[in-house]
């Protein structure tokens, strides 16, 4: 169960991470224009004392909220799919059977000579 889990929250961080990448690559040219990629890594480590701050307002806007919401809604299925195989576990009952490798039981048959 615990490694279901762990697969279920690094998906969930990835796919968050992903997003969030794709978001962030259409939002600089559109808010900073068409700039040396080198350009922004400078501006992000130089300290913004004194700077207008209206570039983050505009990154929480336009960045956060789809991977926020798409990665939400994975958790909630995550959860929810988690919750139902470990129901169906304690019932002795494991209807889930595509996710399953299924290996026939053979019985063992005595040889006699």
């Amino acid at each position: 169960m615990k490694r279901r889990r762990l697969i279920s929250v690094l998906t969930v961080v990835l796919v968050f991470i992903g997003l969030l990448l794709v978001q962030v690559a259409k939002w600089v040219p559109n808010t900073f224009g068409n700039i040396p990629f080198e350009q922004v890594v400078f501006h992000l480590l130089v300290p913004m004392e004194g700077t207008d701050m209206s570039f983050v307002e505009s990154f929480i806007q336009d960045c956060l909220p789809i991977p926020a919401i798409v990665s939400g809604l994975l958790l909630l299925f995550c959860i929810l799919k988690d919750w139902t195989v470990s129901q169906d576990i304690k019932e002795g009952e494991f209807r889930h059977v595509r996710n399953n490798v299924s290996i026939p039981r053979t019985e063992s048959h005595s040889v006699q000579h």
